[in-house]
């Protein structure tokens, strides 16, 4: 069991802020103009546009048969109507961070995990009458960029932490700090400011597995943080814990959600999850 921690080189990396991969402009702008619930249809149409190859990916996730669309959808205009201002905000964010994370083997494989974390959050705040689905569905999909960071910059050294996690079943975060000197959670708040996120997602991303942490939006944290721990039960991505106990997760019990439901929701999201993945051409 120890002998590959043994090996293990404990020296802190340093994380090269100049080599992060910038949010594209699209997506800082739609982050932007969507902070505020009822703000601005026309201006996100419009800065869509001036993408064309985002423009041409979100036209056909519109089309897709998960819509139920009667006739072609050719415009960005048409989309908002079909997939709404909320949802229209999620499906860009998604598409844009898409090229941006999933560079690595081990990154597609978690890009993967992201996707389904981010409906997960969604169902999840459904559930519990959360004011704003897409803004869990986001925050599931950003949860875990500082994996991408890590795993970008030193791929070799984050193929031992997810070694040292199937061979001694050590917690992420315990076996980033033990290899790297530093864990996903602290890198992901680096690139969360870069990116000038907003508090309530840079809390996620810094807190998700610390959500009693939380103080901006703790009901966010712990939507996130049951929606991952949801996922890793699944095997959904890099890391799967199939023994991991929802039941006596605190923030199941801080959402008062029942495990019995919890386990509908996972079901739900498996089948969501293929029809997401063909959307964004990942099946």
């Amino acid at each position: 069991m120890n002998s590959l921690a043994e090996k293990l080189n404990s020296n802190s990396i340093l994380i090269q802020e100049n080599d992060f991969p910038p949010l594209p402009e699209v997506a800082w702008k739609v982050l932007e103009i969507t902070s505020d619930l009822y703000r601005g249809t026309q201006a996100l149409e419009e800065i869509i546009s001036s993408d064309q190859a985002l423009t041409a990916r979100l036209l056909r996730i519109a089309n897709s048969d998960v819509f139920g669309v009667q006739r072609a959808v050719v415009t960005v205009a048409e989309a908002a109507i079909v997939l709404g201002n909320r949802r229209l905000r999620s499906v860009v964010i998604a598409a844009s961070l898409d090229g941006v994370l999933k560079k690595t083997p081990a990154g597609r494989l978690q890009w993967e995990h992201s996707l389904a974390v981010g409906l997960a959050a969604r169902e999840l705040a459904k559930e519990i009458g959360y004011a704003d689905l897409d803004e869990a569905f986001v925050a599931g999909l950003m949860h875990d960029i500082g994996k991408n960071i890590l795993d970008g910059q030193y791929p070799d050294s984050y193929g031992r932490v997810l070694e040292l996690i199937a061979e001694t079943g050590q917690e992420t975060v315990e076996a980033e700090r033990l290899v790297l000197g530093c864990d996903h959670c602290e890198a992901g708040q680096l690139l969360a400011d870069v990116w000038n996120l907003s508090e309530p997602l840079a809390e996620v991303v810094r807190l998700h597995h610390t959500p009693e942490e939380a103080e901006v939006d703790s009901e966010l944290c712990h939507i996130v943080h049951l929606a991952d721990s949801i996922v890793v039960k699944l095997g959904i991505g890099p890391i799967g814990r199939p023994n991991l106990s929802l039941a006596k997760s605190p923030s199941r019990q801080t959402l008062q959600l029942q495990p019995k439901r919890i386990e509908q929701l996972a079901n739900q999201i498996v089948r969501r999850l293929v029809e997401e993945k063909k959307k964004f051409g990942m099946a």
